[in-house]
């Protein structure tokens, strides 16, 4: 009878110390998928997650069409190493034009709109940057853009001629583009 109790003891110190065991692996599991969540909400919410994942919203959408619908422009040398890209003026106004500069290869796009003496980079540069396409509709000017260094990041830039502001600047997937 002593040793049937002792077993029994030992039974239930087992029993409670697995019960314990599980209610510990149970609670850090809580705690992990709720620091898990936060992080994904703070990476997410500080841009670490934006050049990895195409975020397909209605600006995404918007912005797509636009360029889409938009005429090419053509191509032509930029510099007297006849390098490719586009060097060419645009009508905004009666009033005003701006040049375009963009090279296609490393290199940024700039706008030199003819009553300023500085030229506006289109987009902020980032290293391997190469310029696809570039194309207008109206007063809107696209430019489409690869940056390639440890995987490639296709990036499509709106921006308003007339108001001299760049509208949206998203990273796309090519596979959206036409």
């Amino acid at each position: 009878m002593i040793k049937r109790r002792a077993e029994t003891r030992r039974a239930r110190t087992w029993l409670k110390r697995v019960a314990t065991l599980l209610a510990l692996v149970i609670a850090l599991s809580v705690i992990v998928l709720i620091f898990a969540r936060a992080g994904a909400s703070l990476a997410t919410g500080i841009g670490w997650t934006s050049a990895t994942t195409v975020s397909r919203d209605a600006e995404y959408r918007r912005i797509i069409d636009g360029f889409d619908n938009a005429m090419p422009l053509p191509k032509s040398t930029i510099d007297s190493l006849r390098n490719p890209g586009w060097n060419q003026d645009l009508a905004v106004t009666s009033a005003v034009s701006v040049h375009l500069r963009a090279g296609e290869h490393l290199d940024v796009a700039r706008l030199r709109y003819s009553d300023e003496a500085v030229p506006r980079e289109a987009f902020k540069y980032a290293d391997y940057t190469n310029i696809g396409d570039v194309r207008r509709s109206g007063d809107m000017l696209y430019i489409l853009r690869s940056i390639t260094l440890f995987r490639v990041e296709y990036r499509l830039t709106a921006y308003d001629l007339r108001n001299r502001a760049v509208l949206a600047d998203r990273r796309v997937s090519p596979s959206d583009l036409h």
